[in-house]
Formats: C-alpha cells, sequence, structure tokens
C-alpha cells in the first residue's frame, strides 16, 4: 500500500503497479538526498547567506 497526499486530496492506492512506481520514485530521491548533517549545513549556509537587515 501507499498513500499520495495534495493539498486537496489524499488516496491510498493498494494495486501492485502504482505502489511499485511509487516505492522506486521514493528509493530514487532517497539516494539523492543529502544526509541529515549535510541538509542542517546546507540551512545554516544558506540562512547565512541571506542579507541581514
Amino acid at each position: 500500500m501507499a498513500y499520495e497526499e495534495s493539498i486537496t486530496t489524499g488516496t491510498l492506492l493498494e494495486d501492485w503497479e502504482s505502489v511499485a512506481g511509487l516505492r522506486r520514485a521514493y528509493d530514487v530521491l532517497s539516494a539523492c538526498a543529502l544526509s541529515p548533517a549535510q541538509t542542517a549545513d546546507l540551512i545554516q549556509r544558506t540562512l547565512e547567506a541571506l542579507p541581514h537587515e
């Protein structure tokens, strides 16, 4: 099973092909994502680069 959600709807998917496609997409995103520490560092560096008022 997989659950998709948007701003106005949510859908529970149970058919194998839909779930398999979503799982592949999630796996690709996970493989490309930064680690939690790298993410925190990126956010910190981005905040520091913003102009200060």
